[in-house]
């Protein structure tokens, strides 16, 4: 039986959600895409579970998220998602994100990797995995996922060591915790607390214990931040305007 190509989901903006202006922060509407697609991906008979079993994982290697507007405390917002047609290497999955007032506050596209979690290593897709899918063509970047500029040895941003509380279900970093990282880093630097638009690409698993090191540096697309350590220079690279 086929299933379904478009889910919609709402999440409620508690306090625990919002940054200092009371409006949902960058990193809860990146944690609210991130659960948005899990579930569907769920639905869909691809979820955690079901490729545990077959020691496999999903693996965000690519995110783009451009900002429209603004949800408030208290705010519904309302996701709407579908997968697109996946090639040999990656899936892809897009996003329509709406605040209460169904003002249009985000368009995100991300690209995943499936991973065999004995060997730690990507591997090729086979379509089969999808026969139940219904694909929908339609995406909100028509012109695609953009490469990142090279990074160059930009100034020292931050530095930490990564907690327990930085890693996910599959051992690893969280995606969202880079992407707090690199807020707080930005924030700091820049004084923004939402960008306007944040693309970011997952190079290498970091892991916990490891000291990571962040670094930033002005390009002309916006200001580029890369986040490493000793092993992996550029295990995150990520562009923020």
């Amino acid at each position: 039986m086929e299933q379904e190509a478009f889910m919609i989901r709402e999440y409620e903006v508690h306090t625990y959600d919002t940054d200092v202006s009371r409006h949902l922060s960058f990193v809860a509407l990146s944690n609210y895409l991130q659960d948005a697609a899990a579930t569907h991906a769920i639905r869909l008979q691809l979820g955690y579970t079901h490729l545990q079993e077959k020691q496999l994982a999903w693996v965000l290697r690519q995110m783009r998220v451009e900002t429209k507007g603004r949800a408030e405390w208290g705010d519904t917002v309302r996701i709407e998602t579908w997968p697109r047609r996946p090639d040999r290497l990656f899936a892809h999955r897009d996003f329509r994100v709406y605040n209460g007032k169904d003002e249009l506050i985000a368009l995100a596209s991300t690209a995943w990797l499936l991973i065999d979690t004995g060997k730690r290593k990507h591997i090729m897709m086979d379509p089969a995995m999808f026969r139940h899918y219904r694909f929908r063509d339609e995406t909100v970047f028509p012109e695609g996922m953009p490469s990142l500029p090279r990074p160059h040895d930009g100034e020292e941003a931050a530095r930490r060591e990564v907690a327990f509380s930085d890693l996910d279900m599959n051992g690893h970093v969280n995606n969202v915790s880079y992407i707090r990282w690199i807020m707080d880093a930005w924030e700091k630097s820049d004084g923004k607390t939402y960008p306007g638009s944040f693309n970011i690409v997952y190079g290498h698993e970091v892991f916990g214990g490891a000291r990571v090191i962040l670094r930033k540096e002005q390009v002309k697309e916006g200001v580029l931040f890369t986040v490493g350590t000793e092993e992996a220079k550029r295990a995150v690279t990520a562009l923020l305007t």
